[in-house]
């Protein structure tokens, strides 16, 4: 999804975040269109194995933090139409 020059690098960055223990989820933000992509621990502690995409007018849900937001609106408050 991510279609930057340094996508290899963010994806390196995400691959190092996931072995944290603590950390129960990732969020990983689209800058060239609207894009989310979301990889939550199951209740065992395991990654998927693809992570849960959305785009335009759909939500994202984040459990850790029990939030759900607009992935338009979002985009439009962070100021990356």
């Amino acid at each position: 999804m991510l279609s930057s020059p340094n996508a290899r690098e963010i994806r390196e960055a995400i691959r190092a975040m996931l072995s944290i223990p603590s950390l129960p989820e990732v969020l990983v933000l689209g800058t060239q269109l609207i894009t989310a992509e979301i990889l939550t621990r199951d209740t065992v502690g395991n990654w998927p194995a693809e992570p849960l995409v959305r785009g335009p007018g759909e939500t994202v849900s984040l459990e850790s933090l029990g939030v759900a937001v607009d992935m338009t609106a979002l985009y439009a408050r962070l100021g990356l139409r």
